[in-house]
């Protein structure tokens, strides 16, 4: 369908518009019980990008971030597009492209 950039567990099709920049979080639920989660993390002035391997549930893994530390991002799969794969931020809802 053209615009539907995401699509709800309804079915519902939402444009990148109708959905904002962010998701909400029951959307990143949905995305965690589905995709995988990876750690962005800076150390050194470095980053590194880990798959995380603990229980994907929101409240597990900002469990996980307040131990690791505030350098330390978490990011779900959420699709692939033109510009590349998109990944949400697992706190904020920031939706990132790369």
């Amino acid at each position: 369908m053209p615009g539907c950039s995401w699509k709800t567990d309804s079915g519902a099709c939402l444009s990148d518009r109708e959905r904002g920049d962010e998701l909400t979080e029951i959307m990143i639920e949905g995305l965690l019980k589905r995709n995988d989660v990876v750690l962005l993390l800076e150390r050194d002035q470095r980053m590194y990008r880990v798959p995380y391997r603990g229980k994907q549930s929101r409240g597990d893994v900002l469990g996980f971030l307040r131990i690791a530390g505030p350098k330390t991002r978490a990011l779900v799969y959420s699709h692939q597009a033109q510009s590349g794969s998109v990944w949400v931020d697992v706190v904020s809802g920031e939706v990132i492209a790369w």
